[in-house]
């Protein structure tokens, strides 16, 4: 009987870049400013895959991406749903308010629906 000794090394994927976006609240038509900036907007993320291939993306529920972001002084809230492609989409509501729509889809690329206003800190209009 011989025994050898085997060490599995497995990586992982990582996300190597991100590409910046910004919506711009007071172009929400509810609140109706001057309409010059996107609410919505396209972007995509680039992976080192690693030795598995990635089939699909989506947010780390566990780590509660959206807790103590509230709109208009409610809780925000995220529900994810897969879909028949792969992708992945998470609706944000406040009570029965939209907030915002995030789709993720397998390639990397996602878009960004900003629905409803997102409170600020006293005197900051930036999150």
């Amino acid at each position: 009987t011989v025994s050898i000794p085997v060490t599995i090394v497995d990586d992982k994927p990582t996300i190597t870049d991100v590409d910046a976006i910004s919506v711009d609240e007071d172009d929400l038509a509810s609140i109706g400013s001057d309409q010059s900036n996107p609410v919505s907007i396209d972007g995509n993320f680039t992976t080192t895959q690693g030795s598995d291939r990635v089939v699909s993306y989506q947010l780390d529920s566990s780590a509660t991406p959206v807790d103590g972001l509230k709109s208009q002084g409610v809780d925000v809230t995220l529900a994810e749903t897969a879909n028949p492609d792969g992708s992945f989409t998470y609706e944000a509501t406040a009570g029965a308010n939209a907030v915002f729509t995030l789709t993720v889809n397998t390639d990397g690329s996602y878009n960004f629906t900003l629905q409803g206003p997102i409170d600020h800190a006293p005197n900051s209009d930036e999150l």
